[in-house]
């Protein structure tokens, strides 16, 4: 009888042991899926070390480095207002941010291709006819400090 209850033990602890190893699998599986916010934020840690007074050499402004032609052409997308100079102010680079890939870029927007959207931010609404190998180094870098595959 002892046996029997030991071994009915033994099969408990294993079966706990075994739920216990799927949740924990389980939950880095799905510990962290990259965000629109962790996009953006990899964007600006990459262009600018998350300086939202950043001023590049070609005119760029703010963390996310939007430069005057990259505003433009967002602005003929959408219409918020503002001038160039308001993307020095997060939450404006990313409303000009998203309505440039929504632009260019709409499927990789839908389907939150931070791959493809990190080269168009680099590279331009033509990035991807390019194949320039560093918008697709710069890519790697910003889905890397994603978390994301």
């Amino acid at each position: 009888m002892k046996n029997k209850q030991e071994l009915t033990v033994g099969y408990m602890l294993v079966a706990i042991a075994l739920g216990l190893l799927t949740w924990i699998s389980y939950h880095n599986l799905t510990e962290h899926e990259p965000s629109l916010d962790d996009f953006f934020d990899a964007i600006a840690q990459v262009e600018s070390d998350g300086d939202p007074l950043a001023i590049g050499s070609s005119g760029e402004i703010g963390m996310h480095q939007i430069t005057y032609s990259f505003w433009l052409d967002s602005m003929a997308y959408i219409s918020i207002g503002g001038t160039h100079d308001s993307c020095s102010l997060e939450e404006y680079s990313k409303l000009i941010m998203q309505g440039y890939y929504r632009r260019y870029a709409n499927k990789a927007w839908q389907a939150e291709d931070w791959h493809t959207l990190a080269q168009i931010h680099h590279g331009g609404w033509n990035a991807l006819n390019r194949n320039r190998k560093h918008n697709i180094a710069y890519a790697d870098r910003v889905v890397a400090l994603m978390g994301a595959e």
